[in-house]
């Protein structure tokens, strides 16, 4: 049985931890929360997805809406845009290559306009052109691109706080007896209103502090959500990366100062993707806990990692030495005596 941990735990499903025997081995390791990131799961799977994790596991599950982002469509296998070249951005769905590629969600080519950035995936693209329902770019800087990877536009367009299929999802959610979700790429108060409205009284609301323009409010989200996300793998993708550690910090700072806990996603960051966890790594959750961060989720190491049981029971492992240790640590000191001694 997992040791009893103040720290929460959230594992992201995904190919990788639907599988039957990891969905039974979560509770015993510690997982408190389960979460259905609605980018990765098609709207017709929802209720199957749902009726699986349930049958093999009792933990809680939380519904991750996409929120207001922008996501490329299909992209076919080694799809890589070279430096000049012309590619159409289509609001249709159609196979991404080196041509076309297709952005969601629709409403995004309302807002679309002639010099607009767009980061998609490795390469980066400048709008030259801006047409109805389409758009020609040249490709600035080129690499590869893969399918539904989110995109970051400069300027960043206006975008409901939640997509038709986030709508669906939700009722779908609800109707299944869902209370807790969250609220991709938080924009704003309003937005998290918007998905309280939507849900069942009573039910828990996170808030994905993952854009630019959600750092910039989130004074105002973190008053409006019950618990907020810090997603520092989405925030590299839109602010410098040296940022994102004092963003992480602050973020967890005025939540404790509003009383609204604070997680952290991984963000892929290493934490859990290593046989044997480095000192840094360690380090990295020490620190979230000692800024005050109350939970972490996991991200891609459970949903498509090679080995989330894995994963997951080195992350419960270095939170657990941690708080054994941050405790040992405490009384040493308050006794008089000298911390170090105490914990070698």
């Amino acid at each position: 049985m997992a040791q009893e941990r103040s720290t929460r735990l959230v594992v992201t499903l995904g190919p990788a931890s639907m599988r039957p025997a990891v969905l039974r081995s979560l509770a015993p390791q510690g997982v408190d929360l389960l979460r259905l990131n609605l980018s990765h799961v098609p709207l017709g799977d929802l209720d199957e997805t749902l009726r699986t994790a349930r049958i093999h596991s009792h933990l809680p599950i939380c519904l991750d809406t996409e929120g207001a982002q922008v996501r490329v469509g299909l992209v076919a296998t080694g799809v890589a845009l070279r430096v000049g070249q012309p590619v159409r951005l289509v609001r249709e769905k159609a196979l991404g290559t080196e041509r076309q590629l297709s952005l969601r969600p629709e409403v995004l080519f309302a807002t679309l306009e002639a010099g607009t950035t767009v980061a998609v995936d490795e390469a980066v693209l400048r709008v030259a052109v801006v047409e109805e329902g389409r758009a020609t770019a040249i490709v600035v800087a080129g690499g590869r691109v893969r399918s539904n990877r989110p995109v970051v536009l400069d300027p960043a367009p206006v975008l409901p706080a939640l997509t038709d299929k986030d709508r669906t999802a939700v009722d779908v959610a609800v109707a299944a007896g869902v209370d807790q979700f969250a609220l991709g790429y938080a924009a704003s108060a309003a937005g998290v209103g918007e998905l309280r409205a939507s849900v069942a009284p009573g039910a828990r609301l996170m808030a994905r502090i993952d854009s630019r323009i959600g750092v910039e409010r989130r004074a105002e989200i973190i008053a409006a959500a019950d618990t907020v996300v810090v997603g520092r793998g989405h925030l590299a993708a839109e602010l410098p990366i040296e940022q994102v550690p004092f963003l992480q910090k602050a973020i967890a700072r005025e939540g404790a100062e509003a009383g609204t806990p604070v997680w952290v996603a991984t963000g892929r960051s290493g934490v859990a993707l290593s046989a044997g966890s480095t000192v840094a790594e360690a380090n990295d959750v020490a620190n979230l806990l000692l800024d005050g961060v109350s939970g972490l989720v996991l991200t891609g190491e459970t949903a498509v990692g090679s080995d989330p049981f894995g994963a997951v029971e080195r992350v419960t492992r270095l939170l657990a030495g941690f708080e054994e240790s941050a405790g040992r640590w405490s009384a040493a000191s308050e006794g008089g005596r000298t911390p170090l001694a105490t914990l070698t």
